[in-house]
């Protein structure tokens, strides 16, 4: 009687655990003492790992699928949006390229314009260059007329130099003759007294002094007419001194003036000299300037056939971005199509996620929930208050959480993480490196919070699971974040 109602009540146990499964309680885990029943809990227990396996698969790749065809949604709208933009901006650049086109023809025409003025100036410089030469080469007679005018005028001046020095010379003479003059004029007058004084005696002579007053008579007449002579011939001296005194100022006066003369003669044929050199030297950057405007011309002739080539390239250009923009226009639509689809995707795996988290949903009593998260938020908020958890010690943490796991029949997981991510500790070997910075747990601990998640089927051992992370504090300031996943059996 005894062995049957154990049976029953084995019985009845395993039916009781079928109805929470069948009420949502995936976390249950069939145990019987009997050997009839016992097959069938390892069975279910089976059962009910390989279902939670398929809804911890099919939970995960719905969220993949969800959250991809919501970005896919997102870029199709953005990329319609950028086709629409890329063909506005196609719409410009065509309109830009034939805008340059028109400005390039306009530079075109302006180019061939300055190459017919560069050849205008080039004939105009090289007709003033040759009437320059031929200026030079009169320059260069012109000088040579003066260098002999000068040589002429130099010479000149030395003869009329020589010529009134021998003025000079005479003019000296005239003044030995006026002393020679006033020599006979003194025996003039000594005579005529010598001839007075010869008659007074002759007259006192008488009759044998007759002779000798007519002598004296004579004498003193003739002595009178060689003082009148004298006289004379001294005036004429005197007024021919004065016409060659005249005359050598007139020589003295010729000589300075053609010695001026032919100083200015000097400076003017210095100055045509200094103007034949500068022509020579206008002549030859003239030349210069009509070789630079050759090549000038020639770069502008090179730029034309540039600007030809950009224009024909701004027409390839605007013929190419009118097919773009047309290509782009027919994408832009199938984007739209695409965005619509794609949005309408997006509902059907909302709808087909929210039906499988609905299904996949674990479900315990809300007290019983109440009191795990309770429990393990202590454990957790107490552990990140342990000194050598704050140390970030990656052995002493590692060390630290395999023994707190073997406590507690390795139904925890513990690990500890820098705020860029990088592992500190965990209880687990062989774990690669992740990137966890978009994970909602490491977020929330990273902004100072407690994070505590729903019941959820981890993939990796197939398990109900609850996680935990609390933010890691030194002096008020948020040092790395621990995690905790606890197992969840009931």
């Amino acid at each position: 009687m005894m062995l049957i109602s154990r049976k029953i009540g084995e019985r009845n146990h395993i039916v009781s655990g079928i109805n929470e499964v069948n009420a949502g309680n995936l976390s249950k885990k069939f145990v019987s003492r009997g050997l009839r029943f016992k097959g069938l809990a390892e069975e279910l227990n089976k059962l009910l790992l390989n279902y939670r396996r398929v809804l911890a698969n099919v939970g995960m790749n719905s969220d993949t699928l969800y959250n991809r065809t919501k970005k896919l949604s997102a870029i199709t709208v953005k990329t319609s949006s950028a086709m629409r933009e890329i063909a506005m901006t196609v719409e410009k650049i065509a309109l830009g390229a034939q805008r340059q086109n028109e400005m390039s023809n306009k530079i075109v025409e302006s180019s061939r314009k300055l190459v017919n003025i560069a050849n205008e100036t080039i004939d105009k410089v090289e007709l003033t260059k040759n009437n320059l030469e031929q200026t030079v080469v009169g320059f260069r007679g012109t000088r040579e007329v003066l260098q002999h005018l000068i040589e002429k005028m130099q010479n000149r001046s030395k003869e009329n130099i020589s010529l009134s020095l021998k003025t000079k010379e005479i003019s000296e003479g005239l003044r030995t003759m006026n002393g020679i003059i006033d020599v006979v004029k003194n025996i003039s007058k000594q005579t005529n007294l010598l001839a007075l004084n010869a008659s007074i005696e002759a007259a006192r002579a008488g009759e044998q002094g007759k002779g000798f007053s007519v002598i004296a008579s004579e004498i003193r007449e003739l002595a009178q007419a060689s003082n009148k002579s004298a006289d004379e011939i001294s005036e004429i001296l005197n007024n021919f001194e004065v016409e060659i005194r005249g005359l050598i100022n007139c020589f003295d006066d010729g000589v300075s003036q053609e010695q001026e003369d032919s100083k200015i003669l000097s400076e003017v044929e210095t100055g045509f000299s200094d103007i034949a050199e500068i022509s020579k030297l206008t002549v030859t950057s003239m030349f210069q300037v009509c070789r630079d405007i050759e090549l000038q011309g020639q770069e502008i002739e090179n730029m034309n056939s540039n600007l030809i080539q950009i224009t024909t390239a701004s027409n390839e250009i605007s013929g190419a971005t009118q097919q773009v923009a047309s290509v782009i226009e027919e994408q832009s639509n199938t984007l739209v199509v695409m965005a619509k689809e794609a949005e309408s995707f997006e509902k059907m795996s909302e709808t087909m996620t929210k039906v499988i988290k609905e299904h996949s949903q674990v479900k315990i009593p809300k007290e019983t929930l109440n009191s795990i998260k309770n429990k393990w938020t202590t454990f957790v908020k107490n552990l990140v208050q342990n000194p050598d958890i704050i140390k970030l010690n990656g052995n002493v943490h590692t060390k630290l959480f395999k023994e707190l796991s073997k406590k507690n029949n390795d139904k925890i997981v513990l690990y500890t993480y820098m705020p860029d991510s990088t592992r500190v500790g965990c209880n687990l070997d062989g774990i690669p490196p992740i990137d966890l910075r978009d994970r909602p747990w490491f977020i929330g601990a990273l902004q100072g919070k407690t994070f505590v998640s729903d019941l959820y089927i981890t993939t990796d051992t197939n398990e109900i699971v609850l996680t935990i992370a609390s933010p890691i504090y030194n002096k008020n300031e948020v040092i790395a974040m621990l995690g905790l996943d606890v197992v969840i059996e009931s």
